[in-house]
């Protein structure tokens, strides 16, 4: 219930002559707002949906939104709104708070993963560095966004990526035709990933694009063509009112092409109230650039100065160094503490693989010292073996002589023994009798 009220009071402090005592109203409201995860998932959907006209509700709402997503921790819904705030500061052309907006989403959603809303953000950014005729920059930012997309499956932003990078060739050109037409084959590219999908809000800009570039190449009838489908998509699509910023452009630059200059005024003419509305300067601008050709081709001249004065007020005011500075300063600080935050790591993981090559140089040496001990404590215990097996076959060879020596005391023993029995007194007699005879003779 309180969701259906909180919409309904946000409808109401859209509508005109209600601003200041709605936007107090609403702060007074959202002061004493409670809600969870789910709840305010929808609140951010309700956010994505606010346009430019009710722009001081909107912020109001949206950095609610984005403290409760963090106290809440929902990531995704956080990035979404980050992302919805940074698309309205980029829709009026005010780049800084757009860059500051769009570099918070950039490195929430790739702290936590959130790889499509990270995609996104990059292609947003590119627009950026598009609209300061930072090309290269920006194509190889559409490139990774399309790429990061087909790994994913996400169509809807293929065919936003393809409409990016077919309005950059085309713009960057010059006077090379085949640059035109790779623009123009990106663009068809896009309305084919669109049609997929049913995006009709992407298919829309397609086709307007489409119509701008025919119209641009001498081509009225077939830019007429195109810009008739757009228009006949966004009457079907009636809510989708904020096309019409840049449809009567399109259609009054191919009436304009045809010379139908009476029909091109009343196209441009017509478009203006919608560029106001949703706070569209630079197609605001266009619209008056279109108005002073138009009228230039009719000779009227004064009309002619009027708008073309008009035209380049805003240009001025949108379109300045100063603008775009601001903005390259946030991205620079962004690129810097990105660079800085992965030096430091670098030097961590050299720090880590620093310690661990030192503990493993001291392992490596502590166990080469081990081996060298026991190796020497082998040679040792082998030599003492070797040792003692040789002291035990000499000390065998000894005892087996012994054996011997043994054997053949033995023997000599028995023989003493006969000997010994056969020494009797007659025996010893006789002898001496012989020896005294042989003596006396």
């Amino acid at each position: 219930m309180k969701r259906v009220f909180l919409s309904l009071f946000l409808l109401r402090c859209c509508l005109p002559g209600f601003s200041q005592i709605n936007i107090d109203s609403l702060k007074n409201i959202l002061a004493k707002e409670k809600t969870d995860s789910i709840t305010l998932a929808g609140y951010v959907d309700r956010l994505g949906n606010m346009s430019a006209d009710s722009m001081d509700v909107a912020l109001i709402f949206g950095k609610w939104v984005s403290e409760q997503a963090l106290k809440t921790k929902a990531h995704t819904s956080y990035a979404k709104a980050q992302l919805s705030l940074a698309g309205l500061y980029h829709y009026t052309n005010d780049f800084a708070p757009a860059l500051q907006y769009y570099v918070e989403a950039q490195t929430y959603t790739e702290a936590h993963g959130l790889t499509e809303l990270h995609l996104q953000t990059l292609n947003n950014l590119a627009n950026i560095y598009y609209l300061n005729n930072q090309f290269a920059k920006a194509e190889e930012m559409y490139i990774k966004t399309i790429e990061g997309c087909k790994k994913q499956g996400i169509i809807v932003g293929i065919a936003a990526g393809y409409g990016s990078l077919g309005t950059l060739y085309y713009a960057s050109s010059g006077t090379d035709i085949n640059k035109k037409r790779k623009g123009i084959a990106y663009m068809f590219m896009s309305a084919e990933a669109s049609k997929s999908i049913q995006d009709t809000v992407q298919l829309i800009r397609s086709y307007s694009g489409i119509s701008k570039m025919y119209g641009d190449l001498g081509m009225p009838d077939s830019a007429i063509y195109w810009v008739e489908r757009s228009g006949s998509l966004m009457q079907a699509k009636k809510e989708n009112t904020e096309g019409y910023t840049y449809h009567y452009y399109h259609k009054g630059i191919a009436l304009l092409g045809k010379k139908e200059y009476k029909a091109a005024i009343e196209s441009f003419l017509a478009g203006i109230p919608f560029t106001q509305k949703y706070k569209a300067r630079l197609w605001e601008s266009s619209h008056y650039q279109g108005l002073s050709k138009a009228y230039k081709a009719t000779g009227d001249y004064k009309k002619a100065l009027e708008y073309g004065e008009k035209h380049f007020a805003i240009e001025d005011s949108v379109i300045n160094a100063e603008n775009f500075a601001k903005a390259a300063d946030i991205q620079n600080k962004y690129e810097r503490e990105k660079k800085d935050k992965e030096l430091l790591q670098k030097d961590l993981l050299l720090e880590t693989a620093s310690e661990k090559r030192i503990r493993l140089m001291a392992f490596f040496i502590s166990s080469l010292v081990v081996l060298g001990l026991l190796v020497v404590f082998a040679i040792v215990l082998l030599k003492n073996i070797r040792a003692r097996k040789k002291a035990y076959a000499l000390l065998e060879e000894k005892s087996l002589k012994i054996q011997e020596q043994a054997i053949e005391l033995s023997k000599q023993a028995r023989l003493i023994a006969k000997f010994q029995s056969q020494m009797n007194p007659h025996f010893v007699f006789n002898a001496l009798h012989s020896i005294q005879g042989l003596v006396i003779s």
